[in-house]
């Protein structure tokens, strides 16, 4: 893991690039593992810096070893709980209000169940912390706006709604205004757009 954080870092030196962001905090070997890598390996490449998005299913671990969320120092800094709501549209996984043109025998698939996902945005709020969201598809971006105007975002920070690729204009006209930030990918709309 260490090997594969300096790799990325020195090639996003070499393009330029001085910061980045993951949210990798649970996928090698636990919270603990990771965040020690990247404590190792941050601090010494030419004043690289990285936010840590803390994906749900490590968020008490952050807690319980003494971390605050929004926590940071001058390389390292915790970001937003991270969760998953929805798939990608190739795999028709992105969760849709209408059946898939090409299959309307689904409309995509939800990660949690709407009671889930609410426990998740209440965990997050109990944590003082904003929320990133996974969310390709329009009823995945329409859970996460019920949940977000049920429970906006500590005083001073902005929840993500990541990707937002397929939006309904009323969805638009509810953010408005919203502590909310869509973290749209711009090359994917244009794999999208271009096939």
């Amino acid at each position: 893991m260490k090997k594969a954080i300096q790799t990325s870092v020195r090639d996003l030196l070499s393009k330029g690039i001085v910061s980045g962001h993951s949210e990798d905090l649970s996928y090698y070997g636990g919270f603990s593992k990771t965040y020690e890598a990247f404590k190792q390996i941050i601090p010494n490449q030419e004043s690289f810096r990285a936010h840590l998005l803390v994906h749900h299913l490590v968020v008490d671990d952050l807690h319980a070893e003494g971390h605050q969320s929004q926590e940071k120092d001058d390389w390292l800094e915790f970001g937003a709980m991270k969760l998953f709501v929805d798939g990608a549209l190739g795999g028709r996984t992105a969760l849709l209000s209408d059946s898939y043109s090409d299959d309307p025998t689904t409309n995509g698939v939800a990660i949690h169940t709407d009671e889930g996902l609410e426990e998740l945005v209440k965990k997050a709020r109990d944590y003082q912390m904003p929320i990133a969201t996974h969310a390709i598809g329009d009823l995945a971006a329409e859970k996460v706006i019920d949940l977000i105007e049920k429970y906006p975002p500590p005083q001073g920070m902005k929840d993500r709604l990541i990707h937002g690729q397929i939006m309904r204009p009323e969805l638009i006209e509810r953010l408005k205004g919203k502590s909310v930030i869509i973290d749209i990918q711009p090359l994917l709309f244009l794999l999208i757009s271009h096939g």
